[in-house]
């Protein structure tokens, strides 16, 4: 008989091929558990999502009532018919104005502020100048404040400073 003396090898073989199979049965019954439970969650938030925008939208439903009923307003709103003819008439300062200028005279700036009227402007001649300032100070609306004029060119060019004068005292022309 013999005896082997040499231990017996007992050590556990790994098999990593059925490890393997394992692992891949596991992912394959777990992946779509954790696939759900992730759609589960997004579900859920896009609820609490739909929930915060219809309670947002409750409460903005007075202010929308109140938009549309002065929207409405708005659109039935009328001005008086005097105001309404108001805005077609011409004041008598601009027709004033208007029978002062003659076709000598032409404007390249004409400003408005508090009453008074700057104008610079060019004349064809001496003479055209001098009768629309005389135009002016005939005026029943206008007041004469000042005339600069120089000659750039050969054309005449001129400051003038204008005010609205109140010769009728329930007139009032400079509002």
């Amino acid at each position: 008989m013999r005896v082997n003396l040499l231990e017996k090898d007992a050590s556990i073989k790994v098999e990593w091929v059925e490890i393997l199979v394992v692992l891949l049965i596991i992912l394959i019954f777990t992946l779509p558990i954790v696939h759900f439970y992730l759609n589960y969650i997004e579900v859920q938030n896009l609820k609490q999502r739909r929930i915060n925008w219809e309670t947002r939208l409750k409460a903005m439903e007075p202010e929308l009532a109140h938009y549309q009923n002065l929207k409405k307003e708005i659109d039935n709103f009328k001005l008086p018919a005097k105001v309404e003819l108001e805005k077609y008439n011409v004041y008598p300062f601009f027709l004033e104005f208007a029978k002062i200028i003659e076709g000598e005279i032409s404007f390249n700036n004409l400003d408005y502020n508090s009453g008074q009227i700057n104008i610079q402007g060019r004349a064809d001649d001496i003479n055209s100048l001098l009768d629309f300032s005389a135009r002016i100070f005939d005026s029943e609306v206008f007041s004469l404040i000042s005339l600069e004029r120089f000659e750039k060119n050969n054309k005449l060019e001129f400051n003038l400073v204008l005010k609205l004068d109140n010769r009728q005292k329930d007139v009032i022309y400079n509002e």
